[in-house]
C-alpha cells in the first residue's frame, strides 16, 4: 500500500470506518461499543478518526442516514 501513497496505519483506519459504517447503519450499538469492537482505545479517537475519513463524525453519519431512511 506505500507504493500507492497510503501508509499501512491509514488503510487500516479505512477499513475500521467501512466496518464501523455498517455497524452503525444495522445495529443501535452505541459509539463507545463500537468503537471497543473495532479495537479503538478510546472513543474520541475513533470519532476524530472517523471524522478525518467520513467528513463528519459517527453520530451524525447515523443520524444523516437514519433520517434519509425514515
Amino acid at each position: 500500500t506505500k507504493e500507492k501513497g497510503v501508509s499501512i496505519t491509514h488503510f487500516i483506519n479505512q477499513q475500521r470506518i467501512k466496518e464501523a459504517k455498517e455497524l452503525l447503519l444495522i445495529t443501535q450499538h452505541s459509539l463507545m461499543d463500537i468503537s471497543t469492537l473495532l479495537g479503538y482505545n478510546s472513543q474520541s479517537y475513533f470519532t476524530r478518526v472517523f471524522k478525518s475519513i467520513e467528513g463528519i463524525g459517527p453520530k451524525e453519519f447515523r443520524r444523516k442516514y437514519q433520517m434519509e431512511k425514515g
